[in-house]
């Protein structure tokens, strides 16, 4: 009798939430992945088959004939937005009319918690604001001149490799290396030692964000599919709270240029800037390091991702290879 009522309970729980959650994009006529209870569309995720951005590019390559497609978070509904117009328009006129998926409270992060990507409201276009004026086109030009020169190094260093008779280099390692390098140089006016140390700083702060190891994969899925419990144990969407030696790192930098009157005019220095003039969101060390942090996070694994690919098409391709020297 027990066991009758117990099944009935849950056939019940079952269609209650099948009804309430799972008919959110049925309901509306959007295109959707057809959940599994209680799962979701993160069954994968959750069995560590997957992670997060692949199970969205598996719904991309699957239903990229429409302009966007539902998903559900566990119970949560999710929209995939395939359209580059659409696109456009959630993240530059409409931004402030979505929703953050991923929530950094202070507490679980300092450093994390102020990052433009995590922020909505007014506070995330008050930073937007003050940050995009680093990247105008006029203020790309001169990335290249520190590109040119880390790239001299990165030369350098692949010989050296071939000298001690390396028959293989790994792309992956030397894109990050290559990107690191070039965000601390230009974003900071810093030597990483991406190229000559064996534990170089970049890399290390890196490694933190990609989470190759099991228990980082663990903890970024957490954090993603259950933000309340990511928030108990104190995770976040890239594992773990951000290395103190990048904080010290770029505390120590500013310090040094305030005492010694050394003006760089990257992009550090204009946080500092923008702290001495005492803006709202940028007056404390950990906002300071926080938006420093940014540059790196945007900039380092999303661009040696490309690099890597790129050089594994030219690796596989000479004649090409040799027309893009030309």
């Amino acid at each position: 009798m027990i066991l009758y009522v117990l099944l009935l309970i849950a056939f019940f729980i079952y269609f209650w939430c099948k009804v309430r959650y799972y008919t959110y994009w049925k309901n509306r006529h959007v295109p959707y992945e057809k959940p599994m209870f209680p799962f979701g569309s993160m069954l994968k995720v959750l069995t560590m088959q997957r992670n997060i951005s692949e199970v969205c590019c598996d719904l991309y390559r699957k239903y990229n004939r429409y302009r966007y497609v539902g998903f559900f978070n566990m119970w949560s509904p999710a929209i995939l937005v395939c359209d580059p117009e659409i696109i456009k328009e959630v993240l530059i006129r409409q931004f402030r009319s979505f929703g953050v998926w991923i929530h950094v409270p202070h507490n679980v992060d300092r450093t994390l918690s102020l990052n433009p990507f995590v922020l909505d409201g007014e506070v995330w276009k008050d930073v937007r604001g003050k940050l995009t004026s680093q990247f105008t086109g006029a203020k790309m030009k001169n990335v290249i001149p520190n590109m040119v020169h880390v790239n001299g190094r990165m030369m350098d260093y692949i010989k050296g490799q071939l000298r001690e008779s390396c028959d293989e280099i790994n792309v992956g390692d030397l894109s990050l290396k290559f990107t690191g390098e070039s965000v601390y140089h230009y974003a900071y006016g810093v030597d990483g030692g991406s190229f000559s140390d064996k534990c170089p700083h970049p890399l290390e702060v890196a490694e933190q964000i990609c989470t190759r190891n099991q228990l980082g994969k663990v903890k970024q899925m957490i954090a993603m599919m259950f933000p309340s419990l990511g928030n108990l144990i104190k995770c976040t969407f890239i594992g773990g709270p951000i290395t103190s030696s990048f904080k010290e790192m770029i505390l120590s930098v500013v310090k040094y240029r305030k005492d010694n009157g050394v003006t760089s005019k990257n992009y550090l220095d204009h946080l500092s800037e923008l702290k001495s003039m005492g803006v709202p969101h940028f007056t404390s060390e950990d906002q300071l390091v926080s938006h420093a942090f940014t540059f790196f996070l945007d900039g380092t694994e999303t661009t040696a991702i490309t690099f890597s690919c790129t050089l594994l098409e030219l690796a596989k391709k000479s004649g090409r290879s040799r027309a893009s020297q030309t």
